[in-house]
């Protein structure tokens, strides 16, 4: 997939694919989706999530599990290696020469002493280079230990999610918020202007609020289901629903290739790119909130 590189490139390709014609407070609010998505999956796929049960979950198992046996393996090999240089001989170079040449370089060319004071006490505590050989051996055969303990406990039966659902399911949320083809016109809704908001400066997310009763039961359904995944509070049923059935003329198609699209776009905006492929991923999340 072609697209920009930076991610203010990208989040304006998002925000374009989405809806060209979109204010500028649209566009603030899908850019701060953006920047959502990528926090979870940070937190997600690198750090657990806890489920309900208390449980440590982690989202692509396999690929974790990989990871950490990788930098077991490799730790080890580098203790084995340094085992077996003479204990004796330090073939690393002096490390407080080379700090103290680096900040006075800093301190001639930024000129201010408290700012290299506040530096010089920020770097003492990590000063690898000063410790011994047998030291340097044991921190990584101990990390080595740690992750492949970490690894046994990721076990195959874990819950898993890959990560083409993820962004499927985060395309799908933006693709419902913000695609204008899912949304009745809002140019011209009367409860949206006594509301107060000026058409230009009105969301999707506006008029949902406003037009809630007259919105589809299927439609509602699948919004609160969204809203819920978001850790959001679902919106209640109308005491009266107003929503009246449209003829198979009015009904209106589901952007498949927008949301195909997107998800690729909002992928490469928080991973970089890649050459991941989203269609089945969409098909299931897809199913899975028509259901």
């Amino acid at each position: 997939m072609t697209a920009p590189a930076g991610k203010a490139e990208l989040a304006g390709a998002i925000v374009h694919r989405l809806d060209r014609t979109a204010t500028a407070i649209v566009k603030e609010h899908i850019r701060a989706q953006c920047e959502e998505c990528e926090q979870d999956f940070h937190v997600c796929f690198l750090d657990g999530v806890i489920d309900e049960k208390e449980r440590p979950v982690w989202i692509d198992v396999k690929n974790q599990r990989a990871r950490l046996k990788a930098i077991e393996k490799t730790l080890a090999a580098a203790a084995r290696a340094i085992m077996q240089e003479p204990q004796e001989s330090d073939w690393r170079p002096n490390p407080t020469a080379l700090l103290v040449r680096f900040i006075n370089r800093f301190a001639e060319q930024g000129g201010d002493r408290a700012t290299v004071e506040k530096f010089k006490a920020a770097t003492r505590w990590f000063d690898l280079l000063s410790i011994s050989s047998t030291e340097l051996l044991t921190l990584f055969y101990a990390w080595s230990r740690l992750a492949g303990g970490k690894a046994q406990q990721l076990t195959p039966d874990a819950r898993s999610i890959p990560v083409q659902d993820f962004f499927a399911h985060w395309s799908w949320q933006l693709v419902h918020e913000f695609a204008p083809e899912l949304a009745p016109d809002v140019a011209h809704d009367s409860e949206s202007e006594e509301a107060g908001s000026p058409p230009e400066q009105r969301t999707v997310a506006d008029y949902i609020a406003t037009s809630w009763s007259r919105l589809s039961p299927e439609f509602r359904t699948v919004h609160n289901r969204l809203l819920q995944a978001r850790g959001l509070p679902a919106i209640p049923e109308p005491e009266v629903d107003h929503f009246v059935r449209p003829t198979p003329t009015q009904r209106r198609r589901f952007p498949w290739k927008k949301y195909l699209t997107v998800t690729g776009l909002l992928a490469e905006y928080v991973r970089g790119p890649n050459d991941m492929k989203f269609r089945d991923a969409c098909l299931r999340v897809r199913r899975r909130y028509q259901a």
